[in-house]
Order: C-alpha cells, then structure tokens, then sequence
C-alpha cells in the first residue's frame, strides 16, 4: 500500500491543485516573493522614489493575479550599516513600510551591499526576484562568492539597478581613484543568479526599473547565440508559436543596432513604432517590444558598440521548466534520488525535469509538447558541453523525465547551463532555456541541525558532512553565523582522498536576547588551501528561533571539548565525533531522510 501511495499521491497532488498550487506546495513558485534592497544613502533619493513607484506598479498590476506575490521583503543598507529586514504578506504594510524610506546622510562609496543583498536572500522563499537599487561599489566584496553561491541554492533572480558610471575613475563624495572593476561583484552574482546589472542615470531610473519590472512576470529568458555581443557577428534566438509579447532589451555604450526577422524584415534603434515593433530609449537603454503575435523562426540581432553592451530577449509563455539534481539511491525507505543543490565533481548524478504549462489535464497527447534531450553549454561563452537524452517519468502530461549527467561535465568544476529542446504538438521545434546556471561544484558539503526550533539561550549541535569524489582535496573549513550568535566547530581543516568522507560537530549558541520568530544562517565553506586551484563551495542552514512554552524546554547537552578521530563507520549519529570514512556510505540512514522521504513522495521520486 505504501509503495502505491508513493506513486499515486504526486498525481493526485497535481490535478487537484494544478501546477501553481502543486509548484506552491513544494515552495517552488516562480514571482512568489517580491524583494527590494534599497541604498539609504543621501545622493539616492531619486533611485528611493523609483524603487516606490515601481512597488507599487507591480503590487497593483499584479493584485489577485497568479504573479501576485505572497511575500514581501524589505532591505535597507547604508555604510557602514545595513538591514533590519521587513517581511510581511501584506503589500499595503510592504508598501506603508517603503513609504517611510527616505535618503539619509552619507553617500560616499563603497557600501554594504551584498550584506544587504545576502540577508534578503535569507528571507526571501526559492524562485523570487529580487530588485537592487544602489549609486555605489560593494565593500563587502569578500561576501561575492558566499552570496553567489546563496543565489543559486534559493533559485532567486537578482537584478542590480545602478545609477553610476561604471567607467567613472572618482566615487561620490571621495578623492580617491576607484578601480573600474569595482562593480565586478555584482556582475559576478547577478550573472550566478540568472539576472543582470544594468547602468542607468538619475533621470532614467523611474523609467528602466518599470520596463524591467514588467519583465518579470511570467517572462522567460530566450538563449542568444552567442550569448553576447561578437564585433560584426549577428546575435540568433528562436522564436516558437508558444511565446508572445516578445521584447529586446540593450543597454551599454551602443552607437547602434538592427534587429531583423525571419522574414528578412530590418528595424533599427529609432524611437517610436517600427516595422517590427515599438522602440523605447531612456539614456544608453533601449526597449523594443515586438509586434504580436511574433514571427516564429530565427531572429537577428546586431549591435555596434564601444564597450561590452547587455542583450537580453524575453517572452511571455506558459511553457517552461523547473529542475532538480539527485544522487540514485537504491536503498532506504523511498528508493529515488537524494537531492542535491548543485552537482558535485565525479558523483553520479541524475537530473529531474519538471516541464510547467503544458496544458489543460486531459488532453489528447498528441496535441502536447514532447521533449527530447537536454543541451549542457558552458557559462559565459555557452560554448556546447554535451546534451543528455530525457526520459519521461509517468503519463506525458505530467511532464517529468530524468535524465543522467554525462561523467565528462561532472570530471570538471564550474558553471554551465541547461536547455531544454523538443517539439510542439504540430512538430515545430521549441527551445527553453533555465533561468539560471547550474555549478558543478568540487566537494560535497552538507550541514543538518535539529528538529523544530532554536530557543532563545540554547545551544544546538550541527552536523557537518564533507566528501570528496573526483581527486584528493586539502580543505579549510570556515564557519559564519549572525553576529549576536556564538559558532564553534571541531573541524576547521581536512584532508580527503578521492571517494573520502568526513563528519564533524558545530555547536550553535543562540543569546538570551536572540528575538522570537527570527531566522538564523549558519554557512559553512570549503576552501581549497591552495588558493585558486578549488573553487570555494558553501553549504547553509537556516533556523527559527521561537521561544518554546516551558513544557517543552530541554535540557542543554553538553558540549565536545574538541575534535576526535576515529574509524567508525560513517553514519550521521548525533555524537560530538569528526568520524571518517568511504564516501557515500550512511545516506540512507542519516538526519535528512525524514525530510528527503517527504521530498521523494511528493515529488514521485520513487520508482513509479
């Protein structure tokens, strides 16, 4: 009856809450958080007064909507200071709360953006947008690579909205000479995150954050090829009969630009209604939103520029994709896949696809999409890696298949990119890209905590798990917490051989004064002690702090004097031991299958 009910019950789920209240079920709802990170500076008043209007466009444009968002979430930074986080579902208190927002004093550069940006990640639910509006270079730079990594594993979007001259050589209100690469940071992230840092001026930034706020809804990124701009070489996307509202975005030092369809149909950067649709400028940015229905085929793009200009095409459609890696796991209580954020260098890994939209339950399969493979392409330069042929799971409108990653992407680290490629209901091609790179990352790394909540004065035991699949691997391990909480780990360094594993102990102290109802990350990351040789790779854990009623207080248990090493075997027991062993061993029996059972099940995971 079990294995029955694990194969019946993600079906059932489905066709009685349809893909939203399923996709909402699982947390993985696109536009399910509207998120704002908002620089209080003194010069960034007009950026303030954009970042308003266009809360409020989008709250009012998408009330009772399926893009409505569920949750809202405020940030403000400064220097040297950043936070406190307002969330709230309500948007009438998301947008009283804004209102109150004004530009303070200050306004020299660097500022605490990515702090900022990283604690609004830490609130903001899998699959959100999240706006930046800033005049300044980060100085917290250090924090690129952690927040890079926190926006790929919740899957949200960040876009970076910029009032300041890239090129510029002197920052507002300092001296100084500032490096050109100061903004590199956030390239780097918006880039981890599927989005885009554009640069625009005060008197433009009302007008650029509505053109990209009204991108976000229900829009899908369409692949370039090549994915950016080649002197005299033309930019190719396709256009299938499932999209619509197709627009252009270019922004950069651009003197000019063609786009031309399949018919062989040119339009170029003048303003107004063209041949091909209607033209926006606001400064260096441009906006061309297609006729509809569009033209399907392959479309054109050139541009003529200075420097490296930004080219973006999205469309409106139904159809997309969401995907999920998983170890094959053949024992334990669900037989499946057991999850992983990101692949991990020579681990067997599978990927699931979930295909979203394909129509009303019920109908004729041959009137549905049918997908083929799967293409993996390198990040930036999308040069091809390999494409993966996908296997259907269960009935054709479910739209689930699996498929393996080839052992040549996972023998080497570093990011790349999925598309999904097959063929409408009348056989004409369709092409959907992820909306954001995967990582294929150079160790496993995992940390568990306890169930339920954290009290205010308690400590809580962490478990760390560190495994290593492709070559042998000499790791610092470092350790991060919120500032009022006290962290401390018996494993700070470890040496793996190929198909090694590690377990250590952490031990979280959460202060008396720590407020109820608040959210804790903890962040663990492994650095190869051979600077620039291994990518750094981050695992996180977030927890509620809720004071419990005094029946359910327990006592602390005591806490490990330090790190001791032993051969036992490798299970994840709730013990203050840094154990070693095989790797792979222990997944079936540790912490996370509770959890990874629920995961399986809803999923349909199981063999069905």
């Amino acid at each position: 009856m079990g294995a029955v009910l694990t194969r019946a019950a993600p079906s059932l789920l489905r066709s009685r809450l349809g893909d939203r209240g399923f996709s909402r079920l699982l947390d993985i709802t696109p536009a399910s958080s509207l998120s704002f990170v908002l620089d209080t500076t003194g010069s960034m008043g007009e950026e303030i007064n954009a970042a308003k209007i266009q809360a409020r466009h989008i709250v009012e444009q998408r009330r009772g909507s399926p893009m409505e968002p569920i949750h809202y979430v405020l940030v403000p930074f400064h220097d040297p200071g950043f936070g406190p986080v307002f969330t709230t579902s309500d948007p009438d208190s998301f947008w009283q709360q804004l209102n109150e927002i004004h530009a303070l004093g200050g306004g020299d550069e660097p500022e605490m953006c990515l702090s900022a940006l990283e604690l609004a990640l830490l609130h903001t639910p899998p699959l959100s947008d999240i706006f930046v509006f800033t005049d300044a270079s980060p100085k917290d730079a250090f924090l690129t690579s952690r927040v890079e990594a926190l926006t790929q594993e919740r899957r949200c979007r960040v876009t970076f909205l910029v009032t300041e001259d890239p090129s510029r050589g002197q920052g507002r209100g300092r001296r100084e000479v500032l490096s050109p690469l100061r903004f590199e940071p956030y390239e780097v992230v918006a880039l981890a995150s599927g989005g885009e840092v554009i640069f625009t001026k005060d008197q433009y930034i009302q007008d650029v954050a509505a053109v990209v706020g009204d991108s976000m809804a229900d829009q899908v990124t369409l692949p370039l090829e090549p994915p950016d701009v080649v002197p005299e070489r033309p930019l190719v996307f396709n256009v299938d009969g499932l999209l619509q509202r197709v627009s252009v975005r270019i922004h950069g030092e651009v003197s000019s630009f063609w786009i031309r369809s399949p018919a062989g149909i040119s339009q170029g950067p003048e303003e107004g209604q063209g041949s091909l649709g209607h033209t926006r400028r606001f400064g260096q940015f441009w906006m061309v939103s297609i006729n509809d229905p569009p033209q399907t085929g392959t479309w054109e793009i050139q541009v003529t520029a200075e420097s490296n200009p930004r080219v973006r095409v999205q469309a409106q459609t139904s159809l997309d994709f969401l995907f999920h890696f998983g170890i094959p796991m053949e024992d334990g209580p669900h037989p499946g896949l057991y999850p992983l954020t990101q692949p991990v260098a020579g681990l067997q890994t599978q990927l699931l696809v979930e295909v979203t939209g394909l129509g009303p339950r019920g109908s004729p399969e041959d009137s549905l999409p049918h997908f083929s493979h799967v293409i993996l392409r390198g990040v930036p330069e999308g040069a091809k890696l390999g494409q993966v042929p996908l296997e259907p799971r269960g009935a054709q409108e479910r739209g689930l298949f699996v498929a393996s990653l080839p052992p040549t992407l996972l023998s080497t680290v570093g990011p790349f990119s999925l598309e999904l490629i097959g063929q409408d209901g009348g056989g004409r091609d369709l092409h959907r890209a992820s909306p954001q790179p995967c990582t294929v990352v150079p160790v496993l790394l995992e940390l568990s905590g306890p169930q339920g909540f954290l009290a205010p004065g308690s400590k809580a035991p962490l478990t760390l798990h560190v495994a290593s699949f492709s070559s042998p691997q000499d790791l610092n391990l470092r350790t991060s917490v919120n500032s009022s909480f006290s962290l401390t780990s018996n494993l700070s360094r470890v040496r793996l051989e190929q198909n090694e594993s590690a377990w250590g102990r952490l031990w979280l102290e959460v202060p008396e004064s720590a407020a109820s109802n608040s959210v804790v990350m903890v962040t663990v990351t492994a650095l190869g002690r051979e600077a620039g040789l291994v990518p750094p790779t981050h695992a996180f854990l977030r927890l509620l702090v809720l004071a419990p009623a005094p029946q359910d207080q327990l006592a602390a248990p005591a806490h490990s004097s330090g790190p001791v090493f032993t051969s036992v075997s490798p299970t994840l027991r709730p013990s203050p031991l840094v154990t070693w062993g095989r790797a792979g061993g222990g997944l079936a029996g540790n912490p996370w299958w509770g959890t990874v059972g629920g995961v399986l099940l809803l999923l349909g995971l199981a063999s069905w």
